[in-house]
Parts: C-alpha cells; structure tokens; sequence
C-alpha cells in the first residue's frame, strides 16, 4: 500500500502557484471530547485569481486505509481544479482515519461534523477569505464518505447546492426526502446491483432515490455499467452535472444565499429505456423517471449509463508558459503550466520539436492526471510537468512546442514556440 506523507502547518501554504493558479491550505483537527476519529486532516485549494468564493466543492474519500490515505490528493487534481476555477470555488479534501470502525467518522455526530467546521474556520483565517464559514457547499462523496456527505445534507440541508452519492450511502436506514430543490445525482457502479458485498449499497440507494422521487425531488439516478464499487470514469458525468446546478444555483459571491433551480429546460430519463425527452412533452408518470437538469446533462446521462463514458466534443486549453532551458550536452528541459479541460481532463501532452512530434509526456510518472482508478484521486500529489529532450540537435536552433491531449483524444492547439540552442559543450 503506497503511503502519502502529509505535511500540516498552521499557516497558508502556497503549492506551486505559478502553475495551478491557486493555493494549497493543510490543517490537522485532533480528536476532542468524545470524537471517535482517530486523525482528521483537511486540504484547501484556492484559485489564486479569484474574487470572493462563492462556494466550498468537497471531495470527501470513503472508509478504510487505502480511500483514507487516497484522500489526501483530492485537492491536487487539475480537473476538479477546473471546476472550483470556473465558478471561484474552493475545493476542499479531506483525511480521515477511523479508529476502529467507518461509523467513527462517516458518521458526523462522532466528531467529523465538528473537525469539518474548525477546518472551514480555519482555513479563512489563514486565507483571509472569512467567507469560507458561510457560503454554500457542493458535496461528493464515495462509499463511506457517501454516507457521511448524505448524513450533513440530512442535517445541514440549507448549505448544500449540490449533493453527489459515489456508491453510498452505505448503513443508512432513515431517508431524508426533504429539501426536494436540492440536486441529488447517485452515481453508483450497476455491478453492485445483487453482489454480496455491495449489494445492500444499490438497495438503499435505491429506495432513497425511489421516495424523493415520488415527492418530486429534483433526483439523477446514474448508474455506471461498467463499474462495481469503484469511481471509474465517473467524473466525466459528475463534474459537468455539478457545474450545471452551479450554473444555476449559486447566490452573490460569499454569501449562502442558493437559487432555485430554473425547471424549464429539464429533461427526465427513462431508467428502464435510457430514453430521453424533455420533461414539458412526457406524458408518463414523472415520478418513475429520472430528472435531469437540461438536455446537455441529458444527452451526457444517455451515453454515460449505456457505455460507462461520455465523449467530449471540444478540445482542451493550449498550454501556457512554455520555458526551454539547457542542462546539459545535448540535452534540454522542457517546463509548462496547463489547465485541464473541465470535461475531459487531461490525458497526456504532447511535445514537439522544429515543427515534428518530439515524444508524448509520460503522465503515470508525473502523477498529473486522473486514470480510472478506485477513489477518483490522484495516485499521487501534484508534480511538475516537465521534459527532458535528451538528443537535442548540436547545430542551430530548437524551436519547442507543446499542446495537450483530453481523455477524448483531442488535441488542443499548439502552446506559443520557445526557441533555445543546446550547450554544445567544450
């Protein structure tokens, strides 16, 4: 099991501003009193060219030694960064390590509700950004920390814009049917449907979903054919649904005030047929049909619940600040800055040499990019994005270029050249 180290400072830590854009936050919260949570460690990041946030995006990792320590690179991720950039929104990580149960944490009356708010507190403190206390959340979770995000909109309705179930809730029993305005996308693996172990989890969610339904609750159910309990490709749907109800929902920057959401563009999904319409011209019973916010959702949600993908039909951002430095006898070292694309993310860059395709960036070493994985995290925090030509031409000029690949295979345009000429040596 790989272990990440954490390390936690009471003071604003700036991680590599010059290349995400933003700033990284840690603090700590021991246990006080009677919290049952063994650790809990929290993670900000802030777009650094942001005015007043206008929310708090959470991602919150589920139970046991690898999705507790996977949850320490959640803030590190340039797709979630993206959103949170999009809209001036933090993004927010977290943590957690139970004692000796997932109930020590998942659930928030046994100390994590009270560690989430110090964190917030702290966290404006540190940033100077005092509006972190009280502007609205946007809220997934996975497995355990499905439960734990279903729990706080249970318990703090009015704050969440937005509430998205990865494979949970997981012990719950009670169904919260109120707060039927609020967005609720279960997005959960179709292999979990009859299995031992995860079978009660397709159940409960099930029926959750079934009774806001039947209230007309505002509820996307979201099954990924191709996964069991594991995150996959998930946030290809999840991240352009959330920024949909952003689109819609948030209030005056720092503020909690939410909107309601617009019903007029809203399509229903037929979960038998995976047929869509939108809602104005269906003539069945709407409670026994999913609901989706527009027909871009609904065209994302077709596609996703069939094949387990959604195509992205637009190319990803240039990259930007391209440098070119030599380093060594025939060698030169490429570095750039590059923000992902919000539906796609990034899979790879490609370099280029004097107008030629020099080599394609090795992401799985730099730890970059979001590959279908359990915990939608990281496999590891954030690194630079450089390059080492290591056969430069000895004889005039290298013109570098750089462009970046989403996980549809898009290309994006080419960054601005660099020009640079090797150390030829003695």
């Amino acid at each position: 099991m790989r272990k990440i180290v954490w390390v936690f400072l009471l003071c604003s830590v700036p991680a590599m501003s010059d290349r995400t854009l933003g700033k990284h936050y840690f603090v700590s919260i021991p246990p006080e009193g009677e919290a049952k949570y063994k650790e809990a460690n929290f993670a900000l990041w802030a777009p650094e060219d942001a005015g007043t946030l206008r929310a708090v995006i959470l991602h919150q990792h589920g139970c046991g030694a690898p999705a507790e320590t996977a949850g320490a690179t959640a803030t590190f991720d340039l797709q979630w960064q993206a959103l949170a950039r999009k809209w001036d929104c933090a993004l927010m990580g977290s943590n957690y390590r139970m004692a000796a149960a997932c109930q020590d944490w998942c659930f928030p009356e046994n100390g994590s509700e009270q560690a989430f708010f110090k964190a917030l507190e702290h966290f404006a403190k540190d940033s100077g950004r005092e509006e972190l206390t009280r502007v609205p959340w946007v809220l997934w979770g996975h497995s355990g920390g499905a439960e734990w995000v279903y729990r706080m909109f249970s318990r703090h309705s009015e704050r969440v814009l937005a509430l998205v179930l990865r494979s949970g809730p997981v012990f719950a029993e009670t169904m919260f049917t109120d707060s039927c305005g609020t967005p609720v996308l279960y997005n959960i693996g179709l292999r979990e449907k009859g299995d031992k172990q995860f079978g009660g989890i397709w159940e409960k969610a099930s029926r959750l979903f079934q009774a806001r339904r039947e209230r007309e609750a505002l509820d996307t159910w979201a099954p990924d054919p191709k996964a069991s309990h594991d995150c996959r490709f998930g946030r290809l749907l999840v991240i352009p649904y959330i920024d949909a109800c952003l689109a819609q929902r948030l209030g005056t920057p720092g503020t909690a005030f939410l909107a309601s959401l617009d019903l007029s563009p809203t399509w229903f999904g037929n979960i038998e047929t995976l047929e869509i319409c939108p809602a104005g011209r269906y003539t069945g019973d709407r409670t026994k049909v999913t609901w989706l916010p527009n027909e871009r959702i609904a065209t994302m949600w077709k596609e996703f619940v069939t094949t387990g993908w959604v195509t992205d039909e637009t190319p990803p951002p240039a990259p930007t600040g391209l440098r070119a430095s030599p380093v060594g006898v025939n060698q030169i070292t490429l570095q750039w800055q590059a923000q992902a694309d919000l539906e796609s993310g990034i899979k790879t860059f490609h370099l280029y040499r004097n107008g030629r395709r020099l080599a394609d960036y090795n992401a799985s070493a730099g730890g970059l990019f979001q590959k279908p994985n359990y915990h939608d995290t990281l496999d590891k925090p954030l690194s630079e994005m450089t390059y080492c030509d290591p056969n430069a031409p000895l004889r005039g000029d290298c013109v570098y270029e750089v462009s970046t690949v989403n996980w549809s295979d898009l290309e994006s345009p080419r960054s601005v050249p660099v020009v640079t000429r090797v150390n030829a040596g003695p």
